[in-house]
């Protein structure tokens, strides 16, 4: 174990200043996990001191910094930059551009200075792409306050190495997460909506590797971070009779576990959570509850499609993507899709579903082309997320052409996320043209792509995008995925839409 040195931080009524008479120890973990020590409050008054830890060459201890609440906050600003600097300038937050970064004071030893996310704002619209390798989770806060989770999953596979590490399971790293970004929020640190794709183990969990519950299911992904945060409304595109295509369908999507998915929906219900059935066309069921007035004519999530029927762009009309035996449909056809708007800002985020048909027995559907079709009614976006993950029936040339997004990204699990050739087809500039940006969660890929494919991802880590108020702006930030202050590695400079 080690014994770190540290500076003495005394806050005081509105600002921040730094002695260095004190010392505390602090131990390190052994072993090459990290170690992260919080920073108290301020609570008795000025003469309270709350110690940093000294920080040395090749340790991961990380120190984090709370928020001061009252009077004006002194924070240290990231210029506007794609690469994080090795040094800030501090100044009072009364001054300071929202759309920058905050970052720890400077180290003693002139070591790189750790960015952190600023807190969301009022206007700000956040959507941030969860990197735990072992299933998706996106949690959007949009510009009310108001939050919604897009899935939650865990494939309980041992080979999809997961992020930071293995001391908690996905769904508990995920809840930490969202907690961590929702803190101050109206909700109170519950998430208003939870929308599940799709009914398969990467989005929802899986029987493998469970926790055990008390309330009669096993906890796993959605149901694991359900136990820990409260949801307001479920919406999954099955509920309440989940016979679509059938029933053994259902129960065969994720086998073993999804009794217990049901399991947790009644009891959630029964302390006061709602469940609904996706509604195909609408832009209601998702919509802001703390503060919408303002923001009416300039945000919408818009649901497109799911169970093979999609909005046909005109009231809450719809149709059919498909003609023949619903017998035939995979899980990932069922996939829910959702438009989200914000002033110029827009996104678009389909679940699993397919571009193209596959010639293996888990797809024998020959009508699995959806993308081509939910294109045309979506229209173009600013950030797309790729459908299954990248895999081989997916983003097909029309599809991209008509969406035509500035930023892809992939929420990844494996290390057929991407497969080589779409990934390809996503990044030629012959099936589709434009700038754009790629950004992956985690790196199991990156041997089967080689290094050229792979070096047209940026960064690969927890993705955030924040579009700033009226959404005529936004900015990429990628946290460190195998950290857990969240700390920033990478971000974009500011783009304007036009």
């Amino acid at each position: 174990m080690k014994t770190f040195l540290a500076a003495a931080f005394i806050v005081m009524a509105g600002s921040l200043t730094i002695s260095a008479q004190h010392a505390a120890p602090i131990s390190g973990r052994e072993g090459g996990s990290q170690h992260v020590a919080p920073l108290p409050h301020c609570v008795d008054g000025p003469n309270d001191i709350a110690m940093l830890p000294h920080w040395e060459e090749g340790s991961t201890d990380v120190a984090l910094l709370p928020h001061w609440e009252e009077g004006p906050r002194d924070i240290a600003m990231l210029p506007n930059s794609e690469a994080c600097p090795k040094s800030a300038t501090t100044f009072s937050s009364s001054d300071a551009d929202p759309k920058s970064t905050s970052l720890l004071p400077n180290r003693e030893d002139g070591s790189e200075d750790v960015a952190l996310l600023p807190r969301w704002e009022e206007g700000f619209l956040d959507i941030h792409t969860i990197a735990t390798g072992r299933g998706d989770a996106c949690l959007i806060i949009m510009p009310d306050g108001t939050t919604m989770m897009i899935d939650a999953g865990d494939n309980g596979k041992a080979k999809d190495k997961q992020h930071p590490d293995g001391s908690m399971k996905p769904g508990e790293w995920q809840a930490r997460y969202m907690r961590h970004f929702m803190e101050g929020l109206p909700g109170g640190g519950a998430l208003d909506y939870a929308m599940v794709t799709h009914l398969h183990d990467d989005h929802i969990g899986s029987v493998r590797d469970t926790l055990p519950g008390r309330d009669g299911y096993a906890l796993s992904g959605i149901t694991l971070v359900g136990s820990l945060i409260h949801f307001d409304k479920l919406v999954d595109r099955g509920w309440p009779d989940y016979d679509f295509p059938s029933r053994e369908k259902v129960l065969a999507a994720d086998r073993g576990f999804i009794e217990h998915y049901f399991r947790f929906i009644e009891h959630q219900r029964s302390l006061g959570m709602v469940a609904e059935k996706f509604e195909n066309g609408s832009r209601k069921q998702f919509a802001m509850k703390y503060d919408p007035k303002p923001y009416a004519r300039d945000f919408e999530i818009r649901n497109l499609a799911s169970n093979g029927e999609m909005w046909t762009g005109k009231g809450m009309k719809t149709r059919k993507m498909y003609s023949g035996d619903i017998n035939l449909f995979d899980e990932n056809m069922n996939s829910c899709a959702i438009r989200l708007r914000y002033g110029k800002f827009s996104y678009y985020n389909g679940g699993d579903l397919s571009g193209g048909n596959l010639d293996m027995p888990s797809y024998p559907s020959k009508e699995r082309d959806f993308e081509s079709q939910i294109a045309g009614v979506c229209g173009p976006v600013t950030v797309m997320k790729a459908n299954h993950h990248g895999y081989y029936d997916t983003c097909n040339g029309y599809f991209l052409q008509t969406l035509s997004p500035e930023v892809i990204v992939i929420d990844a699990r494996s290390n057929n996320h991407p497969v080589p050739s779409t990934f390809t087809r996503i990044t030629d500039p012959q099936v589709w043209r434009g700038d754009r940006e790629y950004y992956i969660t985690v790196d199991q890929a990156r041997g089967k792509l080689g290094e050229e494919l792979w070096s047209k991802f940026k960064p690969w880590g927890h993705i955030v995008i924040r579009v700033y108020p009226g959404g005529g702006s936004y900015r990429i930030f990628v946290l460190d995925a195998d950290s857990t202050d969240y700390h920033i590695i990478y971000q974009t400079e500011l783009r304007e839409l036009k």
